[in-house]
């Protein structure tokens, strides 16, 4: 009895060894996910962070764009007005009252053959 007894009190010293074995393998195995965890914790900040730099070169870029296609717009619009005041001013100097009084002819003849001409010339009080 004694002996089976000694065997038992073996026998749950060895259940007990292994219990604790079992159970620091869990503790390891706690601290392996506990890792992994805190790894995909900083895998997500590092890819928020890419995420918003991405957003950002995105953002300058179509501020970019814009900005070109504004002063595109401007200066089409500054460089026509500059263009017909450019083209009045030569269109002053370059006909005299001479030329002027050619041109005139010139539409007065037309004006013969073709009515809807002599009806303008006529609404404006050059015929």
């Amino acid at each position: 009895m004694e002996q089976v007894d000694k065997r038992f009190k073996q026998l749950d010293k060895r259940f007990e060894e292994l219990r604790e074995d079992m159970n620091e393998r869990f503790r390891q195995i706690d601290k392996r996910f506990d890792q992994i965890d805190k790894r995909s914790e900083q895998i997500n900040r590092e890819l928020d962070r890419l995420v918003n730099i991405m957003v950002g070169v995105f953002a300058g870029q179509v501020a970019l764009v814009v900005a070109v296609i504004g002063f595109a717009w401007w200066d089409r619009k500054t460089i026509i007005r500059k263009a017909k005041e450019e083209t009045f001013e030569d269109m002053e100097r370059e006909i005299k009252p001479e030329k002027f009084r050619q041109i005139l002819n010139a539409l007065r003849e037309r004006a013969n053959t073709d009515k809807e001409l002599a009806k303008i010339l006529k609404q404006y009080g050059l015929l």
